[in-house]
This record gives structure tokens, sequence and C-alpha cells, in this order.
């Protein structure tokens, strides 16, 4: 933008002005730079001096901020959102004239971000707060404390997790073409991806897949789900519903109703022989309906064991159904069921939170539990909010019930507002992250925790697999059980046997070897993060030998390197695999 302003002065003894201003709006949001000009005068000069003044202030006559014989300026550094005022004066010797026509600057970057949350003032629907800077809907919630950007009735997590847009009304829309609309998925907790995702299936008493221990009787129970229920007043009979079965599944359960129902009626939840979860029911109360008793798991085979132990009270066992889920990720956000803490946790105003709002702590000790009922393998993701105050080493422990699995540091000073992946773990019933707050000097943030099925099969490098390479003397193996065709050994001391992969993120590292009499006891694995050395873990390889055996997590950042290395000419060192999860 270019702006030109003439005023006329009165005539001098010799000579006369007329100042002019070109504003010149530049791209810094803590200055700008303003060029004057003025008539040059008829008369010869010695020169010119330009003054200045803020509004409020008087002119410096013994300050001039500019002198010299041209009849132009440029004035710079001048102050975003300051009222500048400006005059000229000609000089002859020690002839000085009176000032020109004052001219006013006033300046207001177009860059300008009052509340520095990275949105300039012109694109920001809330320029005074850094949390908000979007409100699609113009409801007058920015988008960030929003959970339904669009007003269309579906929550913004949801459209994000399942591709939808959630700053568009797709409510009306069919994504997955199966007949029902993308709201009516959203409302029946179904895949709108999927159009097979609204698969369930039921198992009545006396159904195939069912089978009992003690005594069940036909129930008269009211509002039995088909023609008839049974009850039990045995104490330790079991009603067993069973059925073949993979991944994310709903279990709900149906009871009869009767005034002698019992009011804590124990229902054991099982992935094979692995008990998942228990959950005590109320017969007394939502009779002839589905209730349902949480979402699991699956790896093959489901069971669901209602137990009778009360003899003065009787159990039901009726009807089991069972929805198939989609695969996708289980997400605990902080204050949801799942969520327990110790110490002082506090609402956070860090911006990008997932959800409303994210909860962070300076007391030494605090922690933040996320736990839920999970089996199988799974990768772990954290998400912080933004703050200037976070903490750069934040440690992270993720638990398989009571037995820590691994310790992930965090820097929160980098990657908030987005999913952070700590790794890939596996887990026998009961996972657990908790967030430590170690240093009272800066925040720690407690958001989300994203939990997903991942593959039970890592990543393989085999012996003579692109990214092998050897030192010294390795020779094809006679030992048994090795991953794949064949293993190598060496007796070379200081032959070397590398694998390695482009790699980033935090992994579990996993060896495997063939099995050999004369295998060491003790040989060095060294693990590098490009040319870093990182780890040496030493194994013995006259054990374990055949199966996957896990060294530990590592963080890599570019490019990842196994070496074996073989150090001892009087027994034999085996390089067979390695796996990364």
């Amino acid at each position: 933008m270019v702006v030109l302003l003439y005023k006329q002065v009165k005539p001098l003894l010799f000579f006369a002005l007329a100042l002019c201003i070109f504003i010149f709006s530049h791209g810094l949001a803590y200055a700008s730079q303003v060029t004057l000009a003025w008539d040059e005068s008829n008369t010869p000069l010695d020169g010119y001096q330009v003054f200045q003044r803020v509004e409020g202030q008087a002119y410096d006559y013994s300050r001039p901020k500019w002198t010299g014989n041209d009849n132009t300026c440029t004035i710079d550094n001048l102050i975003d959102d300051t009222t500048y005022y400006f005059v000229v004066r000609a000089c002859k010797g020690e002839i000085v004239s009176d000032n020109s026509n004052e001219v006013e600057h006033f300046y207001s970057s177009p860059n300008k971000d009052s509340d520095g949350d990275g949105i300039i003032d012109t694109e920001d629907d809330f320029p005074f707060d850094s949390r908000e800077w979007v409100d699609t809907d113009g409801d007058g919630t920015g988008n960030n404390s929003d959970a339904d950007d669009d007003n269309d009735g579906m929550d913004d997590i949801w459209e994000n997790t399942h591709g939808l847009n959630p700053l568009v009304n797709d409510a009306n829309h069919d994504l997955d073409g199966d007949g029902l609309l993308n709201i009516e998925e959203y409302e029946l907790g179904s895949n709108p991806t999927r159009p097979d995702d609204n698969w369930s299936t039921v198992i009545d008493d006396g159904d195939a897949g069912t089978s009992t221990t003690g005594q069940w009787i036909r129930s008269g129970g009211l509002n039995p789900y088909g023609s008839q229920s049974l009850y039990s007043k045995e104490v330790g009979a079991n009603y067993i519903y069973e059925m073949k079965l993979s991944g994310r599944h709903e279990i709900a359960l149906w009871w009869s109703e009767h005034s002698s129902r019992c009011t804590n009626v124990p229902v054991k939840i099982f992935d094979g022989d692995t008990l998942l979860d228990t959950i005590y029911v109320n017969q007394q109360e939502n009779a002839g309906q589905w209730n349902s008793l949480g979402k699991f798991r699956f790896t093959g085979n489901a069971k669901v064991v209602i137990v009778s132990e009360d003899s003065g009270c009787s159990t039901s066992a009726d009807a089991v159904e069972i929805n198939e889920l989609s695969d996708e990720p289980m997400i605990i956000d902080d204050g949801e069921p799942g969520t327990f803490s110790t110490g002082q946790w506090i609402r956070s105003g860090g911006l990008h939170p997932y959800g409303s709002q994210s909860v962070y702590s300076k007391e030494v000790g605090a922690n933040y539990r996320y736990e839920t009922k999970v089996s199988g393998r799974h990768e772990i993701a954290l998400w912080w909010s933004k703050f200037s105050s976070r903490c750069s080493n934040v440690p992270v422990m993720i638990y398989d019930g009571d037995t820590l699995l691994d310790t992930v540091y965090v820097n929160q000073q980098e990657n908030a507002g987005q999913w952070n992946r700590l790794g890939s773990y596996r887990f026998t019933g009961d996972a657990k992250v908790v967030v430590v707050s170690e240093d009272s000097s800066c925040s720690t943030s407690a958001d989300a925790v994203e939990i997903k099925a991942a593959s039970d099969e890592p990543m393989v490098i085999d012996d003579g697999d692109p990214g092998t390479a050897s030192t010294g003397g390795w020779s094809i193996s006679g030992g048994l059980n090795p991953y794949g065709s064949q293993s190598v050994y060496s007796k070379g001391a200081g032959a070397n046997y590398s694998y390695e992969s482009a790699l980033s993120g935090r992994h579990e590292l996993l060896v495997w070897w063939s099995a050999y009499s004369t295998r060491c006891t003790n040989v060095p694995v060294q693990i590098y993060d490009g040319d870093a050395l990182i780890g040496t873990k030493y194994v013995n390889q006259q054990e374990n030998a055949g199966q996957w055996n896990s060294l530990g997590y590592f963080n890599f950042t570019d490019h990842a390197s196994v070496v074996v290395v073989s150090e001892d000419s009087s027994c034999s060192t085996s390089a067979d695999a390695i796996g990364l999860f």
C-alpha cells in the first residue's frame, strides 16, 4: 500500500516547503518504514532536517531524526500500533525555516498477531484468544473447544477417525453406500467406511456354543430372549457361551425378569483361556433388554461365562449378543473412564488439546494413568497440548498389568497437538500408560492416549536378505530351528554380522538364533542409530534358540543397524534373523 499526502505551508523568507508522506507497509510484525518527500526549494540551500514525535510529546529541535540534502528520506524502525508526526525544516547557514505542514502516520502491520497464536489478526476469528482462531459453524465457540465444528451432529474426533470431514456437514451422506446415512452410522456406533460393519450374532440359551456346569433350570422369568431363559441357585454353577472370533467386538447380555434375581452376578469374558475382564451385573434391573458389557479384542476364541455364586438369589442365563466393531483405535482422553491421577493436575490453557481440554502438573511425583482391558500387540501413541512451559524429558511408563514393559521419555516442547508413537507392545489383559510429572520448573501435559491393534508379526531381516552384510568368516550352520531355511555361524574372533534398515521412531528389537551344542553364552549384539552406538546387549545362545528373544526398546532417528559380534573362537556365534516391532 502507498499513500501520498500533500499539505501546503506558508511562504518563508526565502523558501517554502510542502511535505508529503509515502507509507510503505512491510511484512514485519514489530516495525514499519516510512518514506517522506517534500517540494524542493528554488532557493539554494545547505540542506534539510526532519523531526519526529509521537502522540503526546513535543518535537525536540536539538535532535533531528534525519539530516541531508535530498528532498526525500526514509525513517526506519517505527513501532507497530504507534502514531507518529513529522515536520521538515530547510537550512541555509544559520537561518532555519519554520516547520513545514505536519503529517501524521499510524502503522498497523497486516501481519499482526495480537494473541501470538501464529494466525494473523485478519485471518483469526478470535484475534485476542490464543487458544482459538477458527469458528467453522459460526456458533461463537472456536473449533478447538467445539466438539462438533460443522454442527452436523457427529463428533469431530469420530469424523476424523472414519475419514469424514469435520468441517463440512456430511451427516446425510452415505460414505460406504450401505443404505445407512453417516449420522445413522454414528448413532449406531458402526463404521461408515465398511458396509458390512453392522454384523452381529446372538447365542441364546440352548443354542450351539453353549455349555454348562452345575444345575440350570428353565425359568418362569418375564421377557426372556426367544422362548425361554434358564436360572441357577447353585453356588459355582457356570453357563458358558463360546464361539470362534477374532478382532474387536462388543459383548451384550440379556436376562429375564424375576423378583428373586441376584444383584451382583459375575460375568467373565475370556479370549481363549485368557481372562480379559469380570463384569458384575445387577439382574434386578434392566431385564428384557440388551445390556452392554464392554468392548474386547479376541484372537480366535471368545467365551462369556455367567457364574452363579449366591444360593440366596437366582442367576439368569439367557442370551449373549456379539457385535463386530471396526478396528479403529481406542482413544482414552483425560477425564474419561479409565483415567486415574495422583497429585495435582489442573486444566490447561495449552493449545491444540485432544478434544476440549488437557490437564497439566508441576508437582514432582504426580502421575496421570490411562488404563484399559486389552490383549495382543498394540501400538501406543500419546497426545499433549502446546504450552511454552512444557517439559522436555517427560517419562511415560508402559505396563502390562503390573509388569513395566518400557519407559519412554518425550519432549513436550515439540510435536504438540498430534499423535506421537511410543512403541508397539504385547498386552495380556490390562494395559496401563502412566505420564509422570517429575520437574517442578516446567509443566507436564496429560491429554490423550491412543491404543491401536498392531500386527503380531515383526518386520524381519533374515540372514542373506538385503540389508545384511558381514566381515570375517560366516558359514551356513547345521543348527536346529533356524528362522527360515538356514542360519550362519562364526568362530572367528572379531567377525561381525550386521542387519540394517531405514527406520525412525521407537521400536522393539528381537533376535533369533538357531540351536547348536557349541553356541556361545555371552554374545554381544550392538545396536546403532546411524553411526551412534546406542546399546550393547549380551545374549546366551545356549538358551531360547528357535524363537524370538526381545532385547528391548530403542529410539531410531533415521537408520537402524544391529551387529552380531563373534568374539570367542572356542564357541560358535549364530547370526540368524532380527525382528522389529
